[in-house]
């Protein structure tokens, strides 16, 4: 009786090694050797923060003239329903109807609202200043994406004068 060796490389996504092992197996294959591989890289969606910042504005104005945060997403939602904005906003809406604080729901959303986002919101919900720490949230970013903005512009002449001598040099 002969036995037929056969070695394939299967790449699987799984939370551990057991949970690889068991989806190796459900296969019908017996796993040799499990190892980590790379988490897969995740699009940065363009615009996302622009976005983010115009959402936490208009949530740090709605709070501000007294709505609550549930109707202040709600309205947000509503209104810029097929926005990039109106999207965030129906998905912060979810977790805060699921009875989770907005800092909560920033948390669950990383690539539009970085960690320090949701430490502010939760500095905020707990000095019960939430519209004043998002308002002070939404003025440093958009003087940080201004000034980002201009460093791209400020940079674009030099190389752009750096590729025409290379060109003057070279023809």
């Amino acid at each position: 009786m002969g036995f037929i060796r056969h070695a394939e490389e299967l790449s699987i996504t799984a939370d551990d090694e057991i949970s690889a092992a068991k989806q190796i197996r459900a296969r019908g294959f017996t796993p040799l050797s499990i190892r980590a591989g790379s988490k897969p890289r995740q699009k940065k969606i363009r615009g996302a923060s622009t976005a983010a910042t115009r959402l936490i504005r208009e949530i740090s104005t709605l709070i501000a003239a007294g709505l609550p945060v549930e109707k202040a997403l709600a309205s947000l939602a509503k209104f810029s329903d097929k926005s990039l904005t109106g999207t965030i906003a129906a998905d912060l809406l979810k977790d805060i109807r699921a009875g989770n604080s907005l800092s909560q729901a920033f948390a669950k959303l990383p690539d539009f609202f970085p960690p320090p986002f949701a430490q502010i919101a939760e500095a905020g919900e707990a000095s019960g200043s939430l519209a004043h720490s998002l308002a002070d949230l939404a003025d440093w970013r958009e003087q940080r994406q201004k000034f980002e903005s201009e460093m791209r512009g400020s940079l674009l002449y030099p190389v752009i004068l750096l590729i025409f001598s290379a060109l003057a040099v070279i023809g």
